[in-house]
């Protein structure tokens, strides 16, 4: 167990997002476009997931709330690809008009390519931070032990709360 903690947090540490400048440069049909998205590796996904986590569904419901711009003759370019992978990485934290409207917010003041890079490097930043927060507070877990890893499982699910709390607060403007 101990080693499937270290081995997870590890992996973590050492994930590379793609950055903007790997986009496809061509715009992207739907098809094209959840083959893209979803091929890409994450640390965001929950643990056992399978299946796609954007579906067609997904993004055309986006359109229909005004969640994202509208595809241009059926592509979508770069501004979605940022779009949607951040919704892909968050969906599970934030809803998707906290999402939104964070994204419209970033839309204001740079271009969709400088926002992403800009966003997803500050989320790796705070990860590899909270990995070693994590490692070091797990070297002190008899994680043989099922109350201490309940214990070690709350307090990682109460930090992670604050976290929400806060994005969510960040996002609205203000309490």
């Amino acid at each position: 167990m101990k080693s499937d903690v270290a081995d997870y947090l590890r992996r973590v540490e050492s994930f590379l997002p793609d950055r903007s400048d790997s986009f496809p440069e061509m715009t992207l049909y739907m098809e094209q476009l959840l083959g893209w998205i979803n091929g890409r590796s994450t640390p965001f996904e929950p643990i056992g997931a399978s299946g796609d986590l954007l579906t067609s569904n997904m993004v055309n419901n986006y359109v229909k709330d005004k969640l994202i711009k509208p595809p241009i003759n059926r592509r979508y370019g770069t501004h979605h690809l940022a779009a949607l992978s951040i919704f892909r990485m968050l969906k599970q934290v934030l809803s998707v008009g906290d999402i939104s409207a964070a994204i419209d917010s970033l839309d204001t003041v740079s271009e969709s390519d400088v926002w992403y890079d800009s966003v997803v490097s500050g989320m790796m930043t705070q990860m590899i931070e909270l990995c070693r927060t994590a490692a070091s507070r797990c070297e002190g877990v008899d994680l043989d032990s099922a109350e201490e890893r309940a214990k070690a499982a709350l307090e990682f699910a109460g930090a992670a709360r604050l976290f929400q709390s806060l994005a969510v607060l960040l996002i609205e403007g203000g309490a």
